[in-house]
C-alpha cells in the first residue's frame, strides 16, 4: 500500500518542484535550460513530470527509473526523451522477461529505452559484486558512484565496448 501511495504522490512532488523552478525563473532569472535534474527510481519519473511542466528544461538524468506502473506506459505518465533538451538514462537493474511469466526477473528498473541516450551497464542486469541480498540497495549505491565519477572532469582511461 505504501508503494502505491508513493507512486500516486510523484505528480504532487513534481508540481512542487516545478513551482520552485518557476519561482527561480521569475524572481532570480534562472534559465530553465541550465537546470539539470537527476532522479533515481521514482525520482526519475518525477523529473519527467517536472520536465512536462517546465518548458525548456536543460537536462534530466534518470538512474534506474522504476519499472512497476511505468513500463510501456504512455510518455505522459513516465520519464521520456521529450521532457528536456537532453535526457540520459542509466539502467543497471532492469526487469526482463515476459509479463506474468515464471521466467520474469524480479528486478526493479525499467528496461525500455526512454532517453536520448540509454546506458545498460552489464546489459542492465545484475551488477558485478552484487549478491541477491544486495539487489535492492547495491545498484543504487553503484549507480550513484558511477554517475558521480562521471562528473569528475579529470582525465580517465576509458574502454570502448561494442554491444
Amino acid at each position: 500500500v505504501i508503494f502505491y501511495q508513493t507512486v500516486f504522490n510523484t505528480r504532487l512532488v513534481a508540481l512542487e518542484v516545478s513551482a520552485l523552478i518557476s519561482w527561480l525563473r521569475s524572481e532570480l532569472g534562472q534559465d530553465p535550460s541550465t537546470v539539470h535534474l537527476i532522479g533515481h527510481s521514482l525520482g526519475a519519473h518525477i523529473a519527467g513530470y517536472i520536465g512536462k511542466q517546465v518548458p525548456g528544461l536543460g537536462r534530466i538524468t534518470g538512474l534506474d527509473p522504476a519499472e512497476q506502473f511505468f513500463e510501456h506506459m504512455p510518455a505522459s505518465v513516465r520519464l521520456d526523451h521529450a521532457d528536456a533538451a537532453f535526457v540520459d538514462v542509466i539502467h543497471s537493474d532492469i526487469t526482463y522477461g515476459p509479463p506474468h511469466s515464471s521466467s520474469r526477473s524480479e528486478e526493479f528498473g525499467l528496461e525500455q529505452a526512454i532517453g536520448h541516450v540509454d546506458f545498460y551497464p552489464n546489459g542492465g542486469r545484475d551488477q558485478p559484486g552484487c549478491s541477491s541480498l544486495d539487489r535492492i540497495i547495491r545498484p543504487v549505491i553503484r549507480n550513484g558512484r558511477r554517475f558521480s565519477e562521471g562528473l569528475d572532469e579529470s582525465e580517465k582511461d576509458l574502454m570502448s565496448c561494442n554491444h
